[in-house]
């Protein structure tokens, strides 16, 4: 009796010590997708704020063109305001270092940066796109001009919204993905 219940016990020990290795082996991949996810988000939050100083740099051609100065002047600060939120939005995204509880709260900060952030660029959008309708109408450019420029703009507007749309969500997924990873690692 003694000998078979030393048996369990061994073997006991021996299902523990393999438990114990496979936890090891799980929680250290469920690190290393954390961290790969945090890595491919931080380059998605890099790209937006390239395409915002770009954003920032093209209404520099308008009085080139011949749109008005207060046109311009005020492309250029809601630019700047929304290429200032997004860098304040892509702060809020944690360091590889910071612990797991740090990281979910700010991540879930940055998601919520991004969900609201909608809501403020389709009001700027909408206001940009409906003046610059206006000043190409009541400028003095040729009827085919007004018609390429108007179409040009409809183009763009259309593709911006199209593919900023993609990566917004595409940067919100990444973000639920991770915090998805870090419930699972306190879990």
């Amino acid at each position: 009796m003694d000998t078979q219940f030393e048996e369990m016990h061994r073997q006991m020990q021996t299902l523990k010590e393999k438990l114990d290795k496979q936890e090891m082996v799980s929680d250290r991949l469920l690190r290393k997708s954390y961290r790969s996810g945090l890595n491919s988000l931080q380059w998605q939050a890099r790209r937006q704020t390239i395409l915002g100083v770009v954003a920032v740099l093209m209404p520099v051609i308008f009085p080139i063109i011949g749109f008005s100065t207060v046109f311009f002047i005020i492309s250029e600060v809601l630019m700047a305001a929304c290429l200032i939120a997004t860098v304040v939005v892509n702060s809020r995204l944690p360091r590889m270092d910071q612990d797991i509880v740090s990281a979910a709260r700010d991540l879930t900060r940055f998601k919520a940066g991004y969900v609201d952030w909608l809501k403020y660029g389709i009001v700027i959008a909408i206001f940009l796109l409906s003046w610059l309708v206006t000043e190409t109408i009541v400028r003095d450019f040729s009827l085919e001009m007004k018609i390429a420029f108007l179409a040009g703009v409809s183009a763009g507007a259309v593709l911006g919204a199209v593919f900023g749309l993609k990566m917004r969500n595409q940067i919100i997924r990444s973000a639920e993905e991770i915090i998805a990873q870090i419930e699972e690692l306190e879990g």
